[in-house]
This record gives structure tokens, C-alpha cells and sequence, in this order.
């Protein structure tokens, strides 16, 4: 199990505004994933809860950041 995973809440479906900022979004940018189907949502009276699994598959399929391939400054860095 990864760090992230560990840190992660352990019920599957957690209320909205709990998942977004545990996984660093806003709540206009989670609402828009709900409508495109990236993350499953569900309602319960007037409240929306996430499944916590389809936020992990929409973390496992994005795009790896790769890293800079030249060696920076101390003028890149702004320290000179």
C-alpha cells in the first residue's frame, strides 16, 4: 500500500467537499469530473458523496510527469 493510499479516507463513498479537498481539487473542478464521468458521485437526500475507488482509477490514469532533462542553474533558481 502507497503512502497516498495510506493517507486516503477507508470508507469508500465520502461526502464531496471531504474528497475534493483531500484530493486537492476545488469544488467547481470536482462537479465538472462528476458530469464528464471521471469520478462516480452519488446522492443521498441532499448530500454527495464520492466513491473513493473511482477517484483512484482517475489518479491512476493520468499522464506521469517527466522530469527535466537539463540540469538547472543557480540562475534558473534565482540564488545568484
Amino acid at each position: 500500500m502507497t503512502k497516498i493510499q495510506q493517507s486516503l479516507p477507508t470508507w469508500r463513498y465520502i461526502r464531496a467537499h471531504v474528497a475534493f479537498k483531500t484530493m486537492g481539487i476545488g469544488r467547481t473542478r470536482g462537479y465538472r469530473l462528476i458530469k464528464q464521468g471521471l469520478l462516480v458521485a452519488k446522492k443521498l437526500g441532499r448530500s454527495t458523496f464520492i466513491d473513493m475507488q473511482s477517484a483512484e482509477r482517475l489518479f491512476e490514469e493520468l499522464p506521469e510527469l517527466n522530469p527535466a532533462t537539463r540540469t538547472l542553474s543557480a540562475g534558473d533558481l534565482g540564488l545568484e
